[in-house]
């Protein structure tokens, strides 16, 4: 940390769903994979962000069973005004995702795009 500044470049993260479950709105399983090509904070505001993230054998459970989504991805950049846009797409699946979203600092985004289930 440079005067309150993380920089991190070239990192990577491998980690089963579940790590991440109390996170997500619903149960759900598969692999997550980062890779953070750069990333700065300053405190909790975001200055520089690139990178991809992964989510493979996605699955997620209803009430009754486990359903089989498929394999997904996310770009990711940071918005140059302290925000996050990603690009959110199906890698294999029987979705069609193509999404853009934009998560706005402090507060606030905008997704648009389509989700097509068969």
């Amino acid at each position: 940390s440079l005067g309150g500044v993380i920089k991190v470049q070239d990192a990577d993260a491998n980690l089963p769903a579940s790590l991440v479950q109390s996170k997500m709105p619903f149960p759900a399983t598969g692999q997550i994979s980062a890779h953070i090509t750069t990333l700065e904070l300053r405190g909790n505001v975001l200055l520089d962000l690139a990178g991809n993230l992964s989510w493979s054998n996605a699955q997620v459970q209803n009430l009754v069973a486990w359903i089989p989504l498929g394999s997904f991805a996310a770009e990711f950049t940071d918005n140059d005004n302290n925000g996050i846009k990603a690009k959110i797409f199906d890698l294999e699946s029987d979705l069609d995702v193509e999404v853009n979203l934009e998560l706005r600092a402090p507060a606030g985004g905008t997704a648009s795009g389509q989700l097509k289930i068969p």
